[in-house]
């Protein structure tokens, strides 16, 4: 179930030149990212549910390969694309959506500002896996804004969620910074184009 571009295909490999003002990113955490340059480097990494597209403007699916809003108004239905790996082989599945809201996001893990965007009056919408493919959202009241925060990236829970349980919020945070790409680049696990 693949998302085929307008575009030619490239060629895999080369290297990425980003053009930037400061000191570059400080890490590549995008949950943990407060600075600019940090958020747009470590989004290039990561995939969400959903993307705009970029000649309409139009949210779009991209993980999801479909997002179905239910006549209710208030219930969102993600369904994953079959297929999809994180950069280290391992499947992409509902697991590691309802591991980024329900832990990640509604925590406040990282910049606790990516919690208040994907909130609707003040509260935390419901989020559950009804299988290994599906992820189901239940905002408090209809919000059609909600459908762009399902563009939030998707975190691999295989990779945050033993940190966590070894070193708390403080591990979590630590990941992924900028020495870690220079001296473990390895370790970066990436859903994204690149």
């Amino acid at each position: 179930e693949l998302l085929q571009s307008r575009l030619p295909v490239g060629r895999f490999g080369g290297t990425f030149y980003d053009a930037n003002i400061g000191v570059g990113p400080q890490t590549f955490n995008n949950w943990a990212s407060f600075d600019a340059t940090s958020s747009v480097i470590s989004g290039m990494l990561l995939a969400g549910l959903v993307d705009n597209d970029p000649y309409t403007g139009a949210v779009i699916p991209w993980l999801a390969k479909k997002v179905e809003v239910l006549p209710d108004k208030l219930t969102y239905r993600a369904t994953l694309r079959k297929g999809l790996r994180w950069s280290d082989g391992k499947p992409i599945t509902s697991r590691d959506v309802t591991f980024t809201w329900n832990t990640v996001l509604k925590q406040g893990l990282g910049n606790p500002s990516t919690r208040s965007i994907v909130m609707v009056d003040g509260q935390f919408p419901q989020v559950r896996a009804l299988d290994a493919w599906t992820v189901e959202f239940k905002t408090p009241r209809p919000f059609a804004p909600f459908l762009r925060t399902l563009g939030v990236p998707i975190a691999p829970a295989h990779v945050f969620e033993p940190i966590l349980k070894r070193g708390g919020p403080k591990a979590f945070d630590a990941t992924w910074t900028s020495r870690d790409a220079a001296e473990h680049p390895e370790r970066f696990v990436s859903s994204g184009m690149w």
